[in-house]
C-alpha cells in the first residue's frame, strides 16, 4: 500500500446548540468511499491494521469521535450516541462522500444504523457492514457501565497508569489467546492521556443509551461480522440481528473476540472486500496432479509379513486384469456382504415427530392402524427397499424380491418373540393356508436359537424351520412349496415393533425421543434388508421411527435421502429440539451391548468447527487446493488426543462409478503424519490439501483404495475368511482400525461396527439442530468398548474447545500481507 499512505486530516465542523467541533480523521487509497466509525472508547487507530488490507480502489475514511484519538471535545460537550449520528451525518456531507458503505463496530455500528433513518443520508449509501455490534441487546456493556460510575470530581481512572488500563481493556475485549499489540496501546494510551479525556469518557458512558428501535432497510445490502469468542457480546446477539434483517448475511470469526479487526484483520478485511465488491470468493481448481502415480504402496504405512502378503496378492491381481481377467468396477457391495454380516454391523437412523394424523382422504381409526396402512404403501413405492439377503456359506449374496410384506412383531423384554402379525403385500394374493403354522415354527425356533452367535443364528433358523415345516406337508410337495414361499417372505419382510409411547413432559420426552432403543432386544428375526421400531405418541398424531438397515444391502447417505423423502411426504407433526447442552457436549448415555462392545450417543456443539471452517474457506483456500470439510477438522482434531495419535481412520465416501451406480468410497489415512513441525494451520492446510485430492481421487476411481476395491473383487469370498484369521494386523493396517462416518442430513445417525475398525467407530447426523437452550448441535453415536466410548468423548470435546484456537491465524499475518501489498 506504498502508493496508498495513511494521512491524518482535520475538519471543522458546526452543528445547531454545540458550535465548532474539530475532528481528526484517516484516510488512505482513492476510490469507492468506506467510513470506518469506531466502538466506544476507542479512535482511528483501531482500523490501521485493517486498512492497509483494504482493496486499493477504496478510499477508506475513519473519523476520531469527539473525546477520543487525536479528536479534541469541548468541556461542556457531552459525545452522547444522538450527538455522534448528527455529527457523522454532518461530517458525511461536508466530504461529499457519495455512494459510499458505512462500516460500524460495536457503538459505530448503532451510529450507522441511527444514519439510515436520515433520507438524505440514506440515499447515498451503498452498504452496511456491523462488527460486534449490540444494537439490538438491552444491557449496556459492563467496561462502559462500569467507566460511568467513577466519579467526575477524582476518577480513580487518572489514578491508573494509562497504559496499563489500555492493556487490561483490550485483553478483556480481545478473544483468550489472542494478545493486544503493544505500539497499538502506546497509541490508545497517548490518546487517554489528553487532559480532560477521562472526564469526557465518563460522561459519554453515563450518557451511553442503544438505540430504541432497527430502522427498516430492505434494499440496503447489510453484512454482519462476529467474533465467537466475544466476552462483551455473545454470539447470540448477532444471529438476532441477523434475524431482524432477513435479507442480510452473517460471517463469524473463529476464536476471535469483540475487536476482530485488530485480532484478525486479514480475515476481516477478506470480508469486508468481498462483500463490497459483490463477488463470491473465487476457490481454486482441484486437480489431480499428473505426477502422481497410483501405487498400492501407499496402503501401508507399516510393514510387516502379513502386509507383504496382501501387497503381493494385489501385485498378481494386476497382472491378472493386465491379461484380461475381469474385474469389477467397484466392489465395495461384494466385499461389505463378508465383512458387514454380524448384527452390530448393522447402522440405524433414527426419524422423529413423523405427523400421524388422518387426512381427507384417510379415515380415522387407531394410530397402530394408520402407521402401518403408511409404511406399507411407503415401502411398495420404493424399489431401494425391495431387496434382501440370502444366506451362504461364505457370505450374504444381494437379490430382488418380488414381494414386500410388512410384519408387526411383538416382543418380551428379554428379546424373546411373542406374536407376529403379518400385512402381506396387497398387490400380490394373500396366503392364508398354513400361514399361522409357519409363524408359530417361526416364533418357537427363533427364541430357541436367538442367543446363537451372529454368523450361525440365520443359518440355524433356516434348517431348523425347514426341517419342522416339512413335518406340514410330508408328502405333498406343492404344499411344501407354498409353505417355503411362506416362510421366505415372513423371514425377509420388513419387521415393525412397538416401543414404549412418548411421554407428554418435555424433559423426559427428550430423555426416551433421543435414546436409541435397545436394538439386541428389537431384533430381525430373519435376514430382511429393514427393522423398523415405532414410538407412538400417547395421542397418537405422531411417532419417532428408528430405520435399522442391513449394511451389507444399504448405505447410510442413500437411506438418509429416502427416509428424507418420508418426512416430506408425511410431514412434521412440529419443530425437532435437542435437548439443552448446558456446555459444549453432554454426558455419553449408554447402551446394552454384547461380547463387550457398546454403544453411546450425546450430542455436541459443533458450531466452533463450522464457524472454524468457514473462516479456514476465507482465508486458506489455495493453501488447501479447495474447501476445508469438517470430516478433515475431526480427524485432525481427534489425532490430537493421545488415544487416536498413532491410529489410522477410515471415512466412507458417497460416489458413484462410471457406469453411474451409487457405491462408497474409502478415504484412509493417518492425520498424524502432517505434523511437520510448521505452525499447526500449516500442517491442518496441508492435510486438507492431501484429503481434497484424495476425494477428488475417490470420485473419479483413481484413488488406490479405489484400485484395491476392485482387484479384490476377483476373489473368491474365501480369500476374505481366509484373510481376516491369518492376517488381521494387515487388514486393519490397510483399512484403519478407526472408523468415522457422517450423514449430515440425519437427525440421529447410530453408528456400525466392523470387526477391523477395533478402536471404535464413531458416527456424526445433521450439526444444525436447535436446541432447547437455544442453540445448534449434532447427535454422536459411538460404537466400541467403555474405555473407548470414554476416550472418544473426551477427544471430541477438547477439539471443540481447543481447535479453533490451534489453527490460529499467525500473529504477523497481516503485516506480512501489509509488505507484501
Amino acid at each position: 500500500m506504498d502508493q496508498f499512505p495513511l494521512k491524518i486530516c482535520r475538519i471543522g465542523l458546526k452543528l445547531s446548540g454545540v458550535g465548532q467541533l474539530d475532528l481528526s480523521y484517516s484516510e488512505s487509497g482513492t476510490g469507492i468511499p468506506v467510513l470506518l466509525l469506531h466502538e466506544f472508547g476507542c479512535g482511528a487507530a483501531s482500523w490501521e491494521k485493517l486498512m492497509p488490507l483494504m482493496d486499493p480502489q477504496l478510499r477508506c475514511i475513519a473519523p476520531d469521535f469527539p473525546g477520543s484519538g487525536l479528536s479534541d471535545c469541548p468541556a461542556d460537550v457531552v459525545p452522547t450516541p444522538s450527538l455522534l449520528i448528527k455529527l457523522t451525518a454532518r461530517f458525511i456531507e461536508k466530504l461529499d462522500l457519495d455512494r459510499f458503505f458505512l462500516i460500524g463496530h460495536g457503538m459505530g455500528g448503532e451510529i450507522a444504523l441511527g444514519l439510515l433513518r436520515m433520507p438524505s443520508i440514506r440515499r447515498r449509501l451503498r452498504g452496511i457492514a456491523l462488527i460486534a455490534c449490540g444494537a439490538l441487546e438491552q444491557d449496556i456493556p459492563s467496561y462502559i457501565s462500569n467507566i460511568g460510575h467513577s466519579s467526575m470530581t477524582k476518577p480513580i481512572l487518572n489514578l491508573i497508569h494509562s497504559g496499563f488500563l489500555i492493556r487490561m481493556i483490550l485483553k478483556y475485549a480481545y478473544a483468550v489467546h489472542h494478545t493486544p499489540d503493544p505500539a497499538l496501546c502506546s497509541r490508545y494510551a497517548e490518546a487517554l492521556d489528553q487532559p480532560g479525556r477521562i472526564e469526557t469518557l465518563i460522561a459519554s458512558a453515563r450518557a451511553y443509551v442503544r438505540p430504541g428501535r432497527l430502522p427498516f432497510a430492505p434494499e440496503i445490502p447489510l453484512t454482519i461480522i462476529a467474533g465467537d469468542e466475544d466476552r462483551i457480546l455473545s454470539y447470540e446477539a448477532a444471529e438476532r440481528l441477523h434475524r431482524a434483517f432477513p435479507g442480510s448475511t452473517l460471517s463469524y470469526l473463529s476464536g476471535c473476540g469483540h475487536i476482530p479487526h485488530e485480532e484478525c484483520p486479514a480475515e476481516t478485511a477478506a470480508i469486508l472486500n468481498q462483500f463490497i465488491s459483490g463477488k463470491e470468493p473465487r476457490l481454486p481448481e482441484q486437480t489431480v496432479p499428473p505426477s502422481r502415480k497410483m501405487r498400492l504402496g501407499r496402503l501401508f504405512d507399516f510393514w510387516h509379513p502379513g502386509t507383504l502378503s496382501l501387497i503381493a496378492i494385489l501385485k498378481i491381481l494386476s497382472l491378472f486384469r493386465w491379461l484380461g481377467v475381469h474385474a469389477e468396477q467397484h466392489s465395495w457391495r461384494k466385499i461389505s456382504r463378508f465383512f458387514l454380516q454380524r448384527e452390530y454391523s448393522k447402522f440405524a437412523i433414527g426419524q422423529f415427530r413423523l405427523q400421524l394424523s388422518p387426512g381427507a382422504a384417510e379415515s380415522s381409526g387407531p394410530a397402530e392402524q394408520r402407521l402401518e396402512t403408511r409404511l406399507m404403501q411407503y415401502l411398495i413405492d420404493r424399489p431401494e427397499l425391495h431387496e434382501t439377503p440370502e444366506q451362504s456359506f461364505f457370505f450374504r449374496r444381494r437379490h430382488g424380491k418380488l414381494f414386500c410384506d410388512l410384519i408387526v412383531a411383538e416382543t418380551a423384554p428379554d428379546g424373546s418373540i411373542r406374536n407376529l402379525t403379518p400385512h402381506f403385500d396387497p398387490r400380490y394374493p394373500h396366503p392364508i393356508k398354513f400361514t399361522t403354522e409357519v409363524i408359530s415354527t417361526v416364533i418357537a425356533v427363533y427364541n430357541e436359537k436367538r442367543n446363537l452367535s451372529d454368523i450361525r443364528r440365520p443359518r440355524e433358523i433356516r434348517i431348523e424351520c425347514r426341517r419342522r415345516l416339512r413335518s406340514l406337508a410330508p408328502f405333498r410337495p406343492r404344499s411344501r412349496l407354498l409353505i417355503r414361499r411362506i416362510f421366505d417372505r415372513i423371514m425377509s419382510a420388513t419387521f415393525l415393533f412397538y416401543d414404549a409411547s412418548l411421554p407428554s413432559a418435555a424433559d423426559e420426552l427428550d430423555r426416551i425421543r433421543f435414546t436409541p432403543p435397545d436394538l439386541t432386544v428389537f431384533r430381525h428375526p430373519g435376514w430382511g434388508q429393514t427393522n423398523i421400531i415405532c414410538r407412538l405418541a400417547a395421542d397418537g398424531t405422531e411417532a419417532d421411527l428408528w430405520w435399522q438397515f442391513n449394511h451389507a444391502m444399504a448405505d447410510g447417505a442413500p437411506m438418509q435421502e429416502l427416509l428424507g423423502d418420508l418426512k416430506k411426504a408425511w410431514g412434521a407433526a412440529g419443530p425437532l429440539y435437542f435437548p439443552a447442552l448446558n456446555g459444549l457436549v453432554t454426558p455419553p448415555v449408554f447402551l446394552n451391548g454384547r461380547n463387550s462392545l457398546f454403544r453411546a450417543c450425546f450430542f455436541a456443539d459443533f458450531t466452533p468447527l463450522l464457524r472454524l471452517r468457514s473462516s479456514l474457506n476465507r482465508m486458506c483456500a489455495q493453501q488447501m487446493n479447495g474447501k476445508a470439510s469438517f470430516a478433515a477438522l475431526l480427524m485432525w482434531g481427534m489425532a490430537r488426543h493421545p488415544y487416536f495419535r498413532d491410529r489410522k481412520m477410515l471415512l466412507p465416501v458417497d460416489c458413484h462409478t462410471a457406469d453411474g451406480k451409487r457405491q462408497l468410497g474409502l478415504l484412509i489415512t493417518r492425520p498424524d503424519r502432517f505434523d511437520r513441525g510448521s505452525s499447526p494451520l500449516d500442517d491442518f492446510c496441508a492435510f486438507q490439501a492431501y484429503v481434497n485430492r484424495l476425494l477428488l481421487e475417490i470420485r473419479t476411481g483413481q484413488a488406490e483404495t479405489s484400485e484395491m476395491l476392485s482387484l479384490f473383487g476377483m476373489l473368491h469370498p474365501f480369500f476374505y475368511q481366509f484373510t481376516a484369521k491369518i492376517y488381521p494386523y494387515a487388514l486393519q493396517e490397510m483399512l484403519g482400525t478407526v472408523g468415522i462416518s457422517i450423514i449430515s442430513g440425519a437427525e440421529v445417525f447410530v453408528s456400525p461396527q466392523t470387526d477391523i475398525q477395533i478402536n471404535g467407530f464413531l458416527a456424526l447426523g445433521s450439526a444444525l439442530i436447535e436446541t432447547r437452550d437455544n442453540r445448534r448441535a449434532g447427535s454422536v453415536c459411538i460404537s466400541g468398548t467403555r474405555e473407548q466410548i470414554r476416550m472418544y468423548h473426551e477427544a471430541l470435546t477438547l477439539l471443540i474447545r481447543d481447535l479453533p484456537h490451534l489453527l490460529e491465524r499467525p500473529q504477523d499475518f497481516s503485516a506480512e500481507s501489509g509488505k507484501s501489498a
